[in-house]
């Protein structure tokens, strides 16, 4: 065990210097020190070979320099600067609100003046548009002096104080960097430079990236963290080991952050989010296989990683022989041991390990996207268009809330208006339109904004002596007998005395809550819900008079929020009971209560659905039946209260609104609202496209007005890359399809190298690919083509990926051979290898072959094709040998035709070998698909740069897929004038 070395790996083979190999040096154990040493010893004109390989050592070095200047600097800079300059281009031509910028630069103005308002998109990508519109001085209004909020309607003028040109720039910086995190992503992947440079420059030419880069829009944020989270992923694979080293935990903690802002601009960052997952829960159950269950120790050996790596012998001092190493008994229950010996210690381990994913990739996003709701809640503390569909604790403690002050007891004859807290959480809400089906009476929904239609009478039942006496007056004098208390001791007595008189609605009291403008009752029967079809439909029917039980329900209590503790309320309910009697009169605001159905016995409850069109898309109220208190769909609130009999408390001071409680709120209602966003079958959509429509390009998006004096925007992708990008996604099918049967057949051997490598390059964007194209092939919501960006995305990196497979070589040569090596002319008839020579060869390799028998345990796959590699390598090696003139240097001699003395001579360049090792065929066809990018994005820029003018000095908008500009003729003629004006 003296003299072991590893073994060589097959990338820093020597292939520019042949090698002859001396007895008894066996092969797994040859290292470079051995080659460098032997050639030294055994071959006489050093001096020649010195200069030649200095000659040799210099070009290495220029070109390792050239191509670190290259990859690190020339090619990302370059990367950077045509994709800002794209970009950026005629990016202040129009000074109008160009299509959602009508949404989402609004939002951002109404975190400078700090009133809420509600969207179905997470907070943070319009929190850094309101940081882009804070830092331009946009104050929100028209004008620096005015009060007057500027609407950013469709196709309006910005106003003097909107520095638009400024803010776009500014949100078109994740755009701008998305070609960049590709590159990086390439290289990660180890992609050939062509490839790289193909992926990188289709992404930049890509049209519809370039227009969603021009403008206040979230598009290209949500692309940049994907395309960060698909990056991270694969730096995750390269560096994910079992040993918690730094560079893992760093992947990790970067693809966390990733993937939380991602989801945090909005939800189609879940979809990458769950091709991670399912990458981890492979590796975890990867490495519980090899920790748990493997049998093998190099294996284990080899993923663990956390021994020591095997020590080198220190080299003999001698030059003249090398001392073999032959790996014995003892170097074998060494390994064995070690393996054994961390076996022992697995599941701390493993533990750790599922710790660190649990807490970077589970929990740290989460803690990142409730992070910018947090912020959300802080910035908006002024009423606005949205707060209306927020709870009541949360209205009431905001700026300028419209919730008033009223009584904190809730009596018979009180006007109410009623909020729900499960997935809809809005007000109950009827209306004079009625069910197209079931009961046909008047519709039940909940609404998010406040009119006439959401206020309650809370009434007598029917099953009371003044269930039929008809609605209550509060000021008559059959309402003031039937509390038996005068109307002046209610309003003008300071204190509640005499509280005990009046009917104070408590838990378990029967209601009959009807409707004050359509005079309706609050109704269920056993007919089923219109939506949710388990449950039983509500409706208001009857009026004062007529009616049934049917209109009574219970009231319970599930909960009792306490006031501030500065707050003590003047009151006293003089009863036989205890002050703690309090807790079960109903107060509006603090109290959470549940309406029970008396004879259905089921619960008031909203189902998180919206009603079609007929329903006006409100949320769906149904009669559910529900076992347990905690669900929170049949919870609800008073909001507003009034009634003139009883003494308003303007003292009360709600309590604060729990955080996490308004967190799931809004995240209901943005649920909601996303389930609302479905086609209208009554109108057209002219904007709107199906999901079949995306990889062929049927059709695009009219971004702005089409007036002839308005600078004019369509968005369509490239052509040509959607098309070969929506081609490759089927190659690719077909090449999974032939490696699959070509393993089955045994034509093939996958070992985990490969599997990971065919894994991380290829499978995992494809999944990618269609985890963001499938949700909008089954939802029912309303789509538009910029959906299909994220898969486009990916898609190119499958169309990249299938070049690297089709063009792969196997036995691929080095670059520097091709310019140090000599003509074969100049090694004709000279010296071969003697036969003693391979007869050492061969010796060597027997005895190498022995050395592996002697290892009792099971050989790794893997293990077993890195050393046929090496193998391969030192036959080649050898080859080259033979056809040299004996003195060692082979095929890398460097001979000029000129000068027939050894050692004098220049490097002549082999010119076949260059255009062989070129490549020249396959780059060719890297080259057409770049320039046809490149040629059809030119043609089809002025879509993305802006058009004005009279529309038919743009041919190529005539040729549009879906002609929905002009309506002439079919899609399929278009395409034929596309392809002949291409030709042309």
């Amino acid at each position: 065990m003296d003299h072991i070395s590893d073994p060589l790996p097959i990338d820093h083979l020597p292939f520019t210097e042949s090698v002859h190999l001396p007895q008894n040096t066996p092969l797994i154990n040859l290292s470079k020190n051995h080659i460098n040493s032997t050639h030294s010893n055994n071959y006489p004109n050093n001096n020649n070979n010195n200069n030649n390989n200095a000659i040799r050592n210099t070009g290495i070095i220029f070109l390792s320099f050239f191509n670190f200047f290259f990859t690190k600097l020339l090619l990302p800079i370059s990367i950077l600067a045509l994709s800002a300059y794209l970009r950026l281009h005629n990016l202040d031509k129009s000074d109008k609100v160009v299509w959602d910028e009508a949404h989402f630069a609004k939002f951002g103005s109404y975190y400078i003046k700090r009133e809420f308002y509600s969207d179905v998109h997470p907070p943070f990508g319009k929190l850094f548009i309101a940081f882009t519109e804070y830092v331009s001085n946009f104050n929100g209004y028209d004008n620096f002096d005015s009060t007057d909020s500027f609407s950013f309607d469709s196709s309006a003028t910005y106003p003097p104080n909107f520095n638009y040109k400024k803010i776009r720039i500014l949100n078109s910086i994740f755009g701008i960097l998305i070609p960049l995190v590709a590159y990086y992503t390439s290289i990660s992947l180890n992609f050939k430079k062509r490839t790289t440079i193909l992926i990188s420059s289709m992404i930049i030419f890509e049209n519809m990236f370039i227009s969603l880069s021009k403008f206040i829009l979230l598009d290209s944020t949500l692309l940049f963290f994907i395309s960060t989270s698909f990056y991270c992923l694969v730096n995750l694979h390269n560096n994910l080991k079992i040993k918690l080293n730094n560079y893992s935990i760093k992947w990790l903690f970067l693809t966390g952050l990733s993937i939380g802002l991602a989801c945090s601009v909005k939800w189609v960052g879940l979809f990458i989010t769950l091709i991670i997952g399912l990458y981890i829960i492979m590796d975890l159950y990867q490495k519980y296989f090899f920790i748990f269950k493997s049998t093998n120790p190099v294996d284990s050996i080899n993923l663990i990683k956390s021994t020591k790596s095997t020590k080198s012998t220190k080299s003999t001092k001698s030059t003249k022989s090398i001392k073999s190493t032959q790996p014995t008994k003892s170097m074998k229950s060494k390994k064995i041991i070690k393996y054994n010996k961390y076996s022992k210690y697995n599941k701390i381990l493993y533990l750790k390990i599922w710790l660190l994913r649990i807490l970077l990739l589970i929990v740290f996003p989460f803690l990142i996207y409730t992070f910018f709701f947090k912020i959300h809640f802080l910035i908006l503390n002024k009423t606005g268009t949205g707060h209306s569909s927020m709870s009541t604790l949360f209205q009431i403690n905001l700026k300028n809330s419209d919730i008033q002050n009223s009584s904190r007891f809730l009596t018979y004859g009180s006007k109410v208006t009623i909020r729900s807290q499960g997935l809809s959480p809005n007000l109950l809400h009827s209306h004079i339109q009625k069910y197209p089906l079931g009961s046909q009476q008047n519709q039940v929904t909940t609404y998010g904004y406040k009119d006439d239609n959401n206020d309650w009478i809370v009434q007598y039942p029917r099953s009371s002596n003044f269930g039929n006496l008809g609605n209550f007056d509060i000021n008559s004098s059959t309402f003031l007998n039937s509390i038996n208390i005068s109307q002046s001791i209610l309003i003008n007595n300071n204190s509640y005395s005499n509280l005990n008189h009046l009917n104070l609605i408590k838990n378990g009291d029967l209601i009959r809550l009807s409707h004050e403008r359509l005079n309706t009752n609050l109704h269920s029967h056993k007919i089923q819900s219109h939506v949710s079809k388990n449950n039983y439909e509500v409706s208001c029917y009857g009026n004062q008079k007529i009616g049934d039980q049917k209109d009574d329900w219970y009231i319970e209590i599930v909960e009792q929020l306490s006031p501030k503790p500065s707050y003590s309320p003047d009151i006293s309910i003089n009863n036989n009971n205890d002050n703690n009697n309090k807790d079960i009169y109903i107060h509006p605001i603090s109290t959470n209560f549940r309406l029970k159905h008396k004879v259905l016995g089921c619960y008031l409850a909203t189902t998180g659905y919206s009603y079609p069109i007929w329903g006006f898309q409100q949320g769906e109220v149904v009669c559910k039946k529900s076992f347990f208190a905690n669900d929170k769909s049949t919870w609800w609130n008073i909001e507003d209260h009034s009634n003139e009999l009883l003494k308003i408390d303007n003292d009360y001071k709600p309590p604060k609104p729990l955080f996490w409680r308004d967190f799931l709120l809004i995240n209901f209602a943005m649920s909601s609202s996303n389930n609302a966003l479905v086609p209208d079958e009554d109108k057209e959509d002219n904007i709107a496209s199906k999901w079949w429509e995306w990889p062929i390009l049927k059709s695009g998006i009219r971004m702005c007005s089409w007036s002839r004096n308005d600078y004019r925007y369509y968005l369509l992708g490239n052509v040509f890359n959607v098309w070969i990008s929506s081609l490759n996604i089927i190659i690719f099918i077909i090449i999974c399809i032939n490696q699959v049967l070509k393993w089955q057949r045994q034509e093939i051997k996958f070992n985990l190298k490969l599997f990971y490598k065919f894994l991380i390059g290829g499978l995992i964007p494809f999944l990618c690919y269609i985890v963001n194209y499938l949700p909008f092939i089954i939802m029912g919501r309303v789509t538009y083509i910029h959906h299909y960006m994220p898969s486009l995305y990916f898609a190119i990196f499958i169309t990249g990926f299938n070049l690297e497979f089709v063009f792969r070589k196997r036995n691929s040569k080095n670059f520097m051979n091709s310019i140090t090596c000599s003509s074969d002319e100049k090694f004709k008839g000279k010296e071969q290898k003697t036969e003693k020579e391979k007869g050492n060869y061969n010796q060597n390799k027997q005895y190498n072959n022995q050395n592996l028998n002697r290892i009792e345990v099971e050989v790794d796959n893997e293990i077993d094709n890195e050393i046929d590699k090496i193998n391969n390598k030192i036959n080649k090696m050898e080859h080259r040998f033979e056809n040299g003139n004996g003195n060692g240097n082979g095929n890398n001699v460097i001979i000029s035709k000129n000068n027939k003395t050894k050692g004098n001579s220049i490097p002549i360049i082999n010119i076949k070998r260059i255009i062989k090792n070129f490549e020249v065929k396959e780059n060719l066809v890297y080259l057409f698909v770049l320039v046809s990018s490149v040629c059809i994005f030119y043609y089809l820029s002025p879509m993305c740069f802006g058009m004005k003018g009279n529309i038919n000095n743009y041919y190529y908008l005539q040729l549009l897929p879906d002609w929905k500009i002009t309506n002439k003729t079919n899609w399929r003629e278009q395409y034929q004038k596309l392809l002949t004006s291409l030709v042309k």
